[in-house]
């Protein structure tokens, strides 16, 4: 009994190794697919490797990755939560934050982008896409808050610029308003949110 015992131990680390080494290969052939600009293929890899290691968190991210880089944003955001649920990895958040956004999935971007926040709260894209779920909810104080905070860190971003001006409009905040219009102005003559409100706030 001893001795059955002792085989099905080392058959078992056995089995172990070569599942291992399996792994190891599909994930460095992956890489390399990718590097080859063909996403399906690395794709298809890492499909194999979560069979064999279901529990990894980095596998499961990977896959997410790949997923949003072929812009499947539904799947993607099924592995970044698994991933996330398996260690809470910064990545993989800002991946369900990612995928969240890409949907129009406004609640949970918003859920989801203030547990980023909290461990960077400088993350300029997670500020500013905050800031734009706020501002399709037309949740205009929120808008312009996030903006705000987005446009203190990249002061010459028009896109950021434009939206913060929306919004502050929105939210009747004319004097913040003014100031941003002019600046506005200066960088980006013919933007369209400066023409917008020219009358208003020239």
């Amino acid at each position: 009994m001893k001795k059955i015992l002792i085989i099905m131990i080392v058959l078992a680390m056995f089995t172990l190794l070569i599942a291992e080494t399996k792994v190891d290969e599909l994930v460095e052939k992956s890489y390399e697919y990718e590097t080859a600009g063909n996403y399906q293929q690395a794709l298809t890899n890492m499909f194999a490797v979560t069979h064999l290691a279901p529990s990894d968190a980095y596998y499961n991210l990977r896959t997410g990755w790949l997923y949003y880089s072929l812009y499947n944003y539904f799947d993607a955001l099924k592995y970044y939560v698994i991933s996330y649920n398996l260690d809470k990895n910064f990545e993989a958040l800002e991946g369900i934050v990612l995928c969240n956004y890409m949907l129009g999935n406004w609640e949970e971007t918003i859920s989801y982008g203030e547990l980023v926040l909290q461990k960077n709260p400088k993350d300029f894209l997670t500020l500013s896409k905050l800031g734009y779920s706020y501002f399709v909810e037309q949740n205009w104080t929120k808008a312009a808050e996030y903006y705000g905070r987005a446009c203190d860190i990249y002061s010459y971003n028009i896109t950021c610029l434009s939206y913060y001006l929306s919004a502050l409009v929105e939210n009747k905040q004319t004097r913040e308003a003014k100031i941003v219009y002019q600046k506005l102005k200066k960088l980006n003559p013919n933007n369209l949110v400066v023409a917008k409100y020219a009358n208003k706030l020239n």
